[in-house]
């Protein structure tokens, strides 16, 4: 049986860290484009980026009023990556000490983002032989 395309390209796995929606929306973007060229992807929510997963939690990232600006000039928002990214299949994990560092419990996650709550170790396994990215 032959690999699938994605298979025989590294894979890309991003370390979401900073709460700043420009940052999080850009790495929406690259999660987003590397699924649509055929490589796995991974989103890993770390620190006080968890916030975003939560339901309309990106509105409360410092910058999220930037979303309009971006929509009015004919770019994707970050609802539409969001949902791209699920689409496409990019694989989101929110990590585990985390949510529990910032008392989020993971049922309140919002179920659109798909996401799986874990360690680092399960980024990082995610990532094996592939690029590892920290925003």
């Amino acid at each position: 049986m032959a690999d699938s395309p994605a298979a025989s390209k590294p894979p890309l796995a991003i370390a979401v860290h900073a709460d700043a929606y420009s940052r999080v929306h850009y790495a929406l973007v690259l999660a987003a484009t590397a699924a649509a060229m055929g490589r796995r992807a991974t989103l890993f929510f770390a620190g006080t980026a968890v916030r975003a997963l939560l339901p309309d939690g990106w509105r409360e990232l410092p910058g999220a009023e930037e979303d309009d600006d971006r929509q009015e000039a004919g770019t994707v928002g970050f609802e539409e990556l969001r949902d791209a990214c699920r689409d496409l299949g990019v694989q989101v994990i929110a990590c585990e000490a985390d949510l529990r560092i910032s008392r989020v419990p993971a049922a309140r996650l919002d179920p659109v983002w798909g996401a799986s709550v874990a360690g680092a170790a399960s980024f990082l396994a995610a990532g094996d032989r592939g690029q590892l990215l920290f925003i």
